[in-house]
């Protein structure tokens, strides 16, 4: 075991390296330049008509999907008790 000036650095590197990154990467420069500007090309992706379109194709297909799914389960649960 370490003495009680490890035990203090341990602790202070528990209590400020979460508010050393917290405190980084909430800065307005990072959040200008990484969070905004990706924020505003997702919405750029979102309005294409394309991927709006493929993503309701891949909707319709899960929603399918999970339908078929269900009558399976369904129909496979069901027991002729005679």
């Amino acid at each position: 075991m370490g003495d009680w000036r490890l035990e203090v650095f341990r602790l202070s590197v528990y209590v400020f390296f979460p508010v050393g990154i917290f405190w980084y990467f909430n800065q307005p420069d990072y959040f200008e330049e990484h969070v905004t500007k990706r924020r505003e090309e997702r919405l750029k992706m979102y309005s294409n008509p394309e991927y709006r379109r493929e993503v309701e194709e891949f909707a319709e297909r899960m929603k399918k999907k999970q339908a078929d799914r269900l009558k399976r389960e369904e129909r496979d649960f069901h027991v002729d008790e005679d």
